[in-house]
């Protein structure tokens, strides 16, 4: 693995979040420009099902949790 990023879980451990939170912030980003995204620069290797995250890590480190928690679904 590249040392200049970081996969899923290494990201949720350093914020104390559940994987699934930032699976949940690639999921959406996948559509938005690059200037509105949460975790700019991840990136998937591998395929599109199976494939594993990368997320630089800068932009892992400085990544905070919205304190009003998520969105409610429609």
């Amino acid at each position: 693995m590249d040392e200049d990023t970081v996969t899923i879980e290494e990201m949720a451990d350093m914020h104390g979040v559940a994987a699934n939170t930032i699976r949940r912030i690639l999921w959406a980003d996948q559509d938005k420009p690059y200037d509105e995204k949460q975790l700019p620069g991840a990136y998937k290797v591998g395929s599109k099902f199976r494939g594993e995250w990368r997320i630089p890590r800068a932009t892992a480190e400085a990544w905070q949790r919205d304190p009003r928690g998520r969105k409610k679904s429609k």
